[in-house]
């Protein structure tokens, strides 16, 4: 028949709870331990990637900003170049009208005394002629036909 010992049911028992202290200290604590290390350093990972996140995202956001702002100095430099530029060919069309005029003003004089010059040498050149006519009416006593001999005769040369 079956009998139930009590002393090894005790006995048993008592195996069992210092089988159980034992696992508790050896097995079950350090694994526990190592568990919540492990967990612990996964949060930590999380953390640090949740914050190289985040600082990845404001850098981004900065540099687009630094972005933007390069292209718009770019764009503000290439304006004021283009400015510049306006303002320089002003300038220069400015100074070429203005040295335009004043050639065309001294072409001006310069013609002005050039034709007084040549009145005066005209003046003179009739003066001159009008001398030699008269001496050679005077030294020939002329009657009209011989006069106008002369004057055609001067007239012929002063065309050539």
């Amino acid at each position: 028949m079956i009998s139930i010992n009590v002393f090894e049911i005790i006995m048993q028992m008592i195996n069992f709870l210092i089988l159980m202290v034992l696992l508790n200290k050896l097995l079950f604590k350090p694994v526990i331990a190592f568990l919540d290390k492990r967990e612990e350093s996964i949060k930590k990972s999380i953390e640090t990637t949740e914050e190289n996140q985040k600082k990845s995202e404001e850098l981004i956001a900065t540099n687009q900003e630094e972005l933007q702002k390069a292209r718009q100095n770019a764009r503000d430099i290439l304006s004021k170049a283009e400015e510049d530029t306006g303002i320089k060919r002003s300038i220069m069309i400015k100074e070429t009208k203005e040295e335009t005029e004043h050639m065309l003003i001294n072409a001006q004089k310069e013609l002005d005394q050039q034709m007084v010059n040549a009145r005066n040498d005209l003046k003179k050149y009739v003066g001159d002629l009008s001398l030699t006519l008269t001496e050679k009416i005077i030294k020939k006593n002329i009657n009209k036909e011989s006069q106008t001999e002369i004057i055609n005769e001067y007239l012929e040369s002063v065309k050539n």
